[in-house]
């Protein structure tokens, strides 16, 4: 637990101080230059550093996390002489397996994989965070609060599809083939992200307003009663995941409190909009959060089917930040949200499968 919570510490206020330093730097820009207050801050030393650190803790661990072992035994099976039968074999999807087959021809240790998936999970997902956030430091705490970051310990492939998606999101009307090719890519990785820019287009143009989270609820709730459909549907994708959706076992008491914290998320961003509109994007992240806290409430039914959520839920991390700052009061909403946030990772932290103790292969351990 310490180590989860120093690197926390370190990323964030390295985050800050380096936000900080950006802000007044474009404050002493010269009145005659055009747009100079609206520069997105360059990336630099401290980038590289939190991504080295981010990565690399959860590149290095050792037997931590419940699908340890999962990936590193397929790893140890692909034939790099044999790329057609490794990928026809394989139980993971072809952009995973071609992926882990570029990764062996590198180095055929097993650990060489699960550094390189932390890599390819922590990567896309900061890149997105200084796209999408105007306060890294807030979104970096919540992206490591709020269990995001330790998806990327347990479910590997769909922790590189999380970011991918919301990587690819930065693109969304800005350029196509951006947003089509990185869809593309987390699709490869894990065949679910497949319904994420489809639900994105279809909701484009939603607005924010209490009838649109009815509309979400009311959608997934007949969702849910039609998990048969679901499950064929996803038997069409890839067979594996057809009987893994129907004979999975239903959620619990976790899964009222997730949904809880979003459906709180929705309210106070509701409160926000119908104070004064929000941007169209902010509009969006809030009924994307709404979505996934009806996808949650489906793991009653079927736990596979409630991680669909981590789609749609990782957008809080830019929305929470966004509402902080047009607040009347930001540095107060600022304490609070950081402090709910860390109170939340001390609680997710032991609860979440296989992440303690930490320990690397030389030994370490936390």
């Amino acid at each position: 637990m310490t180590l989860y919570v120093t690197i926390t510490a370190v990323v964030v206020v390295l985050a800050w101080a380096a936000d900080l330093a950006g802000r007044e730097l474009r404050r002493r820009q010269p009145a005659n230059n055009p747009g100079a207050a609206d520069t997105p801050v360059r990336w630099g030393l401290s980038d590289v550093f939190i991504m080295s650190v981010l990565a690399g803790v959860a590149g290095l661990r050792f037997h931590v996390g419940t699908d340890y072992y999962i990936y590193a035994n397929v790893f140890a099976r692909l034939d790099t002489r044999d790329w057609a039968t490794s990928i026809a074999n394989s139980p993971h999807e072809a952009g995973y397996t071609i992926f882990s087959l570029l990764v062996k021809q590198i180095s055929p240790d097993p650990s060489a994989i699960i550094l390189a998936t932390s890599v390819a999970s922590v990567v896309p997902i900061y890149i997105a965070i200084r796209r999408l956030s105007g306060h890294r430091a807030l979104s970096l705490l919540l992206y490591i609060g709020m269990g995001f970051y330790f998806i990327s310990f347990n479910q590997v492939r769909q922790s590189i599809a999380v970011g991918l998606s919301a990587l690819a999101y930065s693109y969304f009307g800005k350029s196509t083939w951006k947003f089509i090719a990185l869809n593309a890519l987390a699709s490869a990785f894990h065949v679910s992200a497949i319904v994420v820019p489809l639900v994105q287009l279809v909701t484009a143009t939603w607005k924010l307003r209490l009838r649109v989270i009815t509309l979400v609820f009311a959608a997934t709730a007949v969702g849910g009663s039609a998990l048969t459909i679901l499950a064929n549907f996803a038997d069409f994708l890839n067979p594996r995941y057809g009987g893994y959706i129907e004979e999975a076992e239903v959620a619990g008491t976790g899964t009222i409190l997730m949904a809880a914290v979003r459906v709180a998320i929705v309210v106070v961003a509701l409160l926000a909009n119908v104070k004064k509109d929000l941007p169209m994007d902010l509009q969006r992240y809030g009924v994307y959060v709404a979505l996934s806290a009806g996808l949650i409430l489906m793991g009653f039914i079927s736990i596979p089917v409630a991680r669909l959520e981590m789609y749609f839920s990782i957008y809080m991390i830019f929305l929470l930040p966004a509402l902080t700052a047009r607040s009347r009061h930001p540095r107060l909403f600022m304490c609070i949200l950081a402090i709910l946030a860390i109170a939340h990772m001390l609680v997710y932290i032991p609860s979440f499968n296989g992440v303690l103790p930490y320990q690397t292969e030389n030994g370490f351990q936390s």
